[in-house]
């Protein structure tokens, strides 16, 4: 049998090249993409299903924020306040490719998020398009998010609400910091 000289593509050569530049970190752009709340919320519930115990959630918490009100990570804090154990929680953290852990939480936060409707985004765009509209920045002023993490009403036990804190400009920054209703959106002074 003669052998022949390979002239075209070599077979396979295509996802091993693709497979070295994922290995390589050529393609961390991709995996570090941000994800609103509400996108890694899903899958924090579904992880939530697989543990015993009437679990509640407690905080959400955006981790490396983005400036529209994203996050590389999500970290959703769940509490169970059952009789027997004693207090417990679980912190279930989900970035854009799904479920990226689960560990036993701190006890942080003890109210409980109910009727939470309002996005990350959402509640991003409220809290800037207020400061447009106040006068304090323009539409081209910087703004970067220092923190963004949603809890539940402390003052009643029927809503949740975002706390959304930002540094404005880049000459002499200001620092401010936003509550934003969960339920609704609106701003709270």
């Amino acid at each position: 049998m003669r052998s022949h000289p390979i002239s075209g593509p070599v077979p396979g050569l295509s996802l091993l090249i693709v497979m070295l530049l994922f290995l390589s970190g050529c393609t961390d752009e991709v995996r570090k993409s941000s994800i609103s709340a509400f996108s890694a919320k899903l899958t924090a519930e579904e992880e939530m299903d697989r543990h015993d115990g009437s679990y509640h959630l407690a905080v959400v918490t955006g981790l490396e924020p983005e400036v529209d009100g994203r996050c590389r990570t999500w970290k959703f804090t769940y509490i169970d306040q059952g009789v027997l154990q004693g207090p417990r929680s679980l912190t279930v953290l989900v970035d854009e490719g799904g479920l990226a852990g689960s560990e036993p939480g701190d006890l942080e936060g003890k109210i409980p998020v109910m009727n939470w409707t309002v996005d990350s985004t959402s509640a991003y765009d409220r809290a800037v398009s207020d400061l447009v509209s106040e006068g304090a920045i323009s539409g081209k002023t910087p703004v970067k998010v220092v923190y963004i993490y949603l809890l539940g009403n402390m003052e009643k036990d029927s809503g949740c609400h975002w706390f959304i804190g930002l540094i404005l400009g880049s000459d002499s920054p200001l620092e401010v910091q936003y509550r934003i209703d969960g339920r609704t959106g609106e701003v709270l002074k």
